[in-house]
């Protein structure tokens, strides 16, 4: 029998981790309740194939919303948040 692993603790640290260089940004496991305006990257480790004793495969869902006082939505706002949580993760 495989042991089953938490991504809990994977998700946390990714918070702490872009909540830090991420300016500006709510940065969180779940989707909070916010008011307008407001930016918020919500990551979201999820399993992603069989796990066998010595591997196991997790997708990384982040979901950028950016919503401005207007309650209009910014695409390219959250598009070049994206990118940037993409450019620390990687780095």
């Amino acid at each position: 029998m495989i042991p089953y692993v938490s991504t809990r603790k994977l998700a946390h640290e990714l918070v702490a981790l872009l909540g830090k260089r991420l300016d500006g940004v709510t940065v969180a496991e779940h989707t909070p309740r916010l008011d307008a305006p407001y930016k918020l990257l919500v990551i979201e480790p999820v399993p992603s194939s069989s796990i066998t004793a010595v591997t196991r495969y997790m997708r990384l869902q982040l979901t950028v919303s950016v919503i401005t006082e207007a309650l209009t939505g910014d695409f390219n706002e959250a598009a070049e948040i994206f990118d940037d949580a993409c450019n620390v993760l990687a780095a």
